[in-house]
């Protein structure tokens, strides 16, 4: 016990009684026994010890701002709950989505549309909907059944922000979105979901198979490898994917880890596909893509005559499928 007191009473630092670079252990264990009358291998022990001792009090700093960026990311979801449902109905399914399609609708799209982002959560409402630039001010675009319409327009100026309002995630500061058939006009509201499939920029591919990515939670068609290879062949997406070792069962890390930015895209457009909504909106969905796979690509979807497929683009390629070009430079005028 006497022993052990005089080492943690000693006031000289710890690399102070280690032997430095180059001496033998036997001088440093020697020196050790000299100053405190313990071996050379009760040192290092001890020293052992106090290094593991030492580690975790280190990391503490690094798991700090994870810390932080959990509770942030909770909050956040806590006030995401608070909202109210977007639809009081739900989304129609996509038996009866594809039959109103094929049998009655003419056309969609919005009218006299004014938007503005504006902050929904209260981490960020101190900034006021008044101070929020205008994104749409009264757009009226229509589209009709069959037709491939191409945005274009600077960075900004409101195109996905169109997309995503045909899709009712966000609600019209004014004017109206709506679908027309053969009784006539009604509300395009978040019922009518199915009628979409979504590609959107980045391609948020989440872990998994290529075959649960395409198939995407459709349990009761998953295995059904003919759909899969169909809509993988459409995005020109099936060469490459033979290719892999795994074929359409290869395991994909998050974000689409494995595969390359245009694989990546070809991929969430195959999603797309699979999931028959006959209403494609393509952001930029091609962009990685180089001009001889674009080209194959677009030719496939515009070979689907069942569609209807409005695509955001600048690509010379994309636009001379489209029946159509609205320039949103133009709108804001």
């Amino acid at each position: 016990m006497k022993k052990i007191y005089c080492f943690f009473c000693c006031p000289a630092p710890l690399p102070a009684i280690l032997p430095p670079a180059g001496c033998s252990s036997k001088r440093g264990g020697n020196f050790s026994a000299l100053v405190f009358g313990i071996s050379y291998g009760t040192l290092t022990a001890i020293t052992q010890l106090i290094s593991q001792i030492q580690a975790p009090f280190a990391n503490i700093t690094g798991y700090l701002p994870r810390f932080y960026a959990m509770v942030a990311s909770a909050e956040r979801l806590m006030e995401i709950e608070q909202f109210s449902n977007d639809s009081e109905k739900s989304a129609l399914d996509i038996q009866t989505v594809k039959a109103y399609y094929s049998d009655k609708l003419k056309s969609f799209g919005i009218k006299n549309a004014n938007f503005t982002y504006y902050p929904a959560v209260d981490s960020i409402k101190g900034l006021s909907k008044d101070s929020q630039p205008v994104v749409l001010k009264n757009i009226s675009i229509e589209i009709g059944k069959g037709e491939y319409v191409a945005f274009t327009g600077h960075s900004g100026c409101g195109k996905s922000t169109v997309l995503k309002l045909l899709m009712s995630i966000y609600q019209l500061d004014s004017g109206k979105r709506y679908i027309t058939d053969k009784d006539g006009e009604k509300a395009l509201s978040a019922e009518w979901h199915r009628l979409f499939a979504y590609v959107p920029q980045g391609n948020q591919l989440m872990s998994g198979t290529i075959r649960e990515i395409v198939a995407f939670a459709d349990k009761a068609d998953m295995q059904n490898d003919e759909r899969i290879h169909q809509a993988l062949r459409i995005a020109c997406a099936d060469d490459f994917v033979a290719e892999l070792d795994g074929g359409i069962d290869t395991l994909l890390g998050e974000r689409g880890t494995g595969l390359s930015e245009g694989q990546m895209q070809r991929i969430a457009i195959a999603r797309a596909i699979y999931s028959e909504s006959p209403i494609l909106l393509l952001d930029e969905a091609t962009s990685a893509l180089d001009a001889d796979t674009e080209k194959m690509l677009l030719q496939n979807l515009r070979n689907m005559t069942d569609k209807t497929v409005v695509i955001v683009t600048h690509r010379p390629a994309a636009l001379e499928i489209c029946d159509r070009v609205i320039d949103f430079t133009d709108t804001e005028k």
